[in-house]
């Protein structure tokens, strides 16, 4: 027993050293396994269409998602990035009144602080975009065409992962790998459910107030819930304190409004996903933030939940149910992670 922790510890390290040492790489990697089990995923639903080769119906969800992409960017861009920039600007005064009713307690002055550094990072957004380095570009097009690579023929770069390990264990490696990637694919469609939801109800809801900029707030609000419980309150923020423009009583809709999304985001669709996905403790998952985030910053807080699933999976096959045994594991098959596999 003190062995095998001894090797679990020694594993753990050598991982966490791995991850110090190519740090962007190991990042870049995970992003290109979460695209092209998402482009396999949607490439399945089309060849049962019309029974398509699954390779030729990859190509074209991925040119589709590419062509898509490119027409928002293209018409809506440039409205969207004015649109931050007016919200920047709406914002401003809002704070510079929080500031001159709460200013001089010790709790507004910590709280107007955060909201102006929050605030600087809209100023400019036209700047920021134009500025984007042809290396990130490149970034992009590589990881786009690894991941339709690999969502093509799967097999084929996981059975050259699996030959890295001792015959006696390619079995179960293969099978954890197998059960990591109906995970991530059933946290990305949760993920995508709670972000669609979220920004929908509050974009319909800050149209029936008459909050300014509702599609802009809305769309913000969306993308933050991708970062479980921080993003999705820090999302509100920027819409109660442009409902604040208004008057008292529209900001306090405001905050009814997305107590409202959160409730139906966390008490209704989060239980229908999670049952068929790994179910991550809360304490986990704000651990997995705190620690992938400072190896990667903001872009590891961002992946640090499913990074934290493909984890709990890996340590769940391949630690504790080996140390049970079989007899303890018998109940496995009847495992709703495990089913439909």
């Amino acid at each position: 027993m003190i062995a095998r922790t001894l090797r679990v510890l020694a594993i753990v390290a050598s991982v966490g050293l791995i991850l110090w040492l190519l740090n962007d790489l190991v990042l870049e990697l995970f992003v290109v396994a979460m695209l092209s089990l998402l482009l396999r995923g949607l490439g399945e639903l089309l060849a049962k269409i019309p029974r398509l080769p699954i390779s030729l119906a990859v190509a074209i969800v991925t040119l589709g998602l590419v062509l898509l992409s490119g027409i928002s960017v293209y018409y809506r861009g440039p409205h969207f990035i004015a649109e931050l920039q007016d919200l920047y600007e709406k914002l401003s005064p809002a704070v510079a009144s929080l500031e001159a009713r709460y200013g001089s307690t010790s709790w507004g002055q910590y709280l107007i602080s955060h909201l102006r550094t929050g605030a600087k990072g809209l100023e400019g957004p036209a700047v920021s975009v134009l500025g984007i380095s042809f290396g990130l570009i490149s970034t992009l097009v590589v990881v786009v065409l690894a991941a339709t690579y690999i969502a093509a023929a799967p097999r084929r770069y996981l059975h050259g992962v699996v030959l890295m390990f001792p015959p006696e264990t390619r079995a179960q490696v293969s099978r954890i790998m197998r059960d990591c990637g109906h995970a991530l694919q059933w946290w990305m469609l949760g993920q995508a459910i709670d972000m669609l939801a979220v920004a929908t109800i509050s974009t319909v809801g800050l149209l029936i107030l008459h909050v300014p900029l509702p599609y802009t707030l809305g769309t913000l609000a969306g993308l933050f819930t991708f970062v479980p419980y921080f993003g999705a309150w820090i999302g509100s923020v920027p819409a109660i304190l442009m409902a604040l423009t208004v008057n008292t009583q529209t900001a306090i809709w405001t905050v009814c409004l997305f107590l409202l999304c959160h409730l139906v985001e966390g008490y209704l669709l989060a239980p229908l996903v999670q049952r068929r996905t790994v179910d991550l403790p809360p304490a986990v998952t704000l651990l997995s933030m705190s620690i992938v985030g400072s190896f990667y910053g903001l872009a590891g807080v961002a992946l640090a939940t499913p990074i934290a699933a493909v984890a709990l999976v890996v340590v769940q096959e391949a630690y504790i149910e080996r140390a049970r045994g079989p007899a303890e594991n018998t109940d496995a098959p009847n495992n709703p992670r495990y089913s439909d596999r």
